[in-house]
């Protein structure tokens, strides 16, 4: 985890103020102009400016589980295995749309035997109905002269029924004919459904085995609460698995405390150095700092801005991504300014004032202030060299006794 190493501090060139007690018991300080440097100090790691993201491809839908992942650092060739995602979830359900598929086939079978069946008797029934029809034509009588009206009629009626009875059957073949279709292609694009689908997860399964999309150094990534991936996490589609960082240029990214930030601001140059190589420094450039600053680690109270720095020059013999750094931001570097210790400043409704020697004691005079840091600040006006001020309020000292 990224800490920064030490507060705000403000480096004094020279000792420029001696302090002495006055008869009244007040420690004073005396006003000298001089070289001022005030820097920030914080900790972070190196990281590629250009880099190509590894993802879970986005066709995997739902979560994956990491099954097997290639160390942080590993160099890789292009088309490398990089990661393997489980495979158990895909071949469960697959084993499962494959058992379905089984049962559609044997649906299928049964269903098709059975309206064969169906229509295989209505159309006996029809060819008997048929032939009776043809039975009953050629034996009709017709001559009155030989049958009585009554077996005439008879007879018409008899050839009448079994024409309704043929249209009856001819309508059932019809709607089992109907039914047919219908039944039979319900089931068949059900079992194209599963097909599609089993042809859906054979795909996915070819992709989880993830490969480098070019020769590279791969880096690990990490989760959105920074903690590095690992065998047995579960990421979602489309999540970044790691890198592969262009090496051939490196940028510093920091973070720095909060309340250690005051003047902190784009454009201000840094050293640099790597843990790895202490002898080692080179110099950045800030080149964006996080509008908001964000607690590191989760629930922490402590805030930090990231800030990112653009490194003047990338050794590639020593800089690595992920190699750890600590930096010098240099906020201010002035010379012949007049400074005072922080605890000489009084503040009364939002006016600084400091109190100032003078023949009978001290007298109260406001001051602008200008640059601060953890111990001392820089007086634009109000104060000359040569002067004394004091550290404490003497009002709040025991008078000599």
């Amino acid at each position: 985890m990224i800490r920064t190493r030490g507060p705000v501090t403000a480096l004094l060139l020279s000792v420029c103020t001696a302090c002495t007690l006055t008869s009244s018991n007040v420690p004073v300080s005396r006003v000298e102009a001089t070289p001022f440097n005030v820097v920030i100090r914080a900790r972070g790691e190196l990281q590629a400016v250009r880099s190509t993201s590894i993802e879970i491809p986005a066709a995997l839908r739902g979560i994956q589980r990491i099954a097997w992942i290639l160390p942080d650092g590993s160099t890789v060739e292009e088309n490398q295995l990089v990661a393997r995602l489980d495979a158990d979830r895909i071949d469960k359900e697959l084993t499962t749309l494959r058992n379905r598929l089984s049962k559609l086939d044997f649906q299928l079978e049964a269903k098709k035997r059975e309206l064969t069946k169906e229509l295989t008797m209505i159309r006996g029934r029809l060819a008997l109905l048929a032939q009776e029809y043809e039975d009953a034509k050629v034996t009709a009588p017709h001559d009155e002269r030989l049958f009585s009206r009554h077996e005439i009629i008879d007879a018409q009626i008899s050839i009448e029924l079994i024409e309704t009875k043929i249209a009856h059957f001819e309508a059932q073949l019809g709607r089992a004919r109907d039914k047919e279709k219908t039944e039979m292609e319900i089931l068949r694009l059900e079992r194209q459904t599963q097909d599609v689908r089993i042809v859906q997860l054979e795909g996915q399964k070819r992709r989880l085995g993830i490969r480098a999309p070019h020769a590279g150094f791969f880096l690990v990534g990490k989760t959105w609460q920074g903690e590095k991936i690992r065998v047995g996490m579960e990421l979602w589609a489309g999540q970044s698995l790691g890198e592969l960082p262009d090496l051939a240029e490196m940028e510093a990214k920091v973070h720095v405390l909060e309340s250690e930030a005051a003047g902190l601001a784009e454009g201000l140059e840094a050293d640099v150095r790597l843990d790895a190589h202490p002898g080692y420094v080179t110099r950045g450039t800030i080149k964006t700092i996080q509008p908001i600053a964000n607690p590191i680690e989760e629930k922490s109270p402590v805030k930090y801005f990231e800030v990112v720095l653009a490194m003047d020059e990338t050794d590639t013999a020593r800089m690595r991504p992920a190699s750890q750094i600590h930096v010098t931001i240099e906020v201010a570097r002035t010379t012949d300014v007049i400074t005072v210790p922080n605890q000489a400043i009084f503040v009364e409704e939002g006016k600084p004032w400091i109190f100032v020697a003078d023949h009978d004691g001290f007298e109260r005079r406001l001051v602008e202030l200008g640059l601060r840091s953890v111990s001392r600040t820089v007086i634009s006006a109000g104060l000359t060299e040569g002067e004394s001020i004091a550290l404490v309020d003497p009002g709040e000292l025991p008078e000599d006794g």
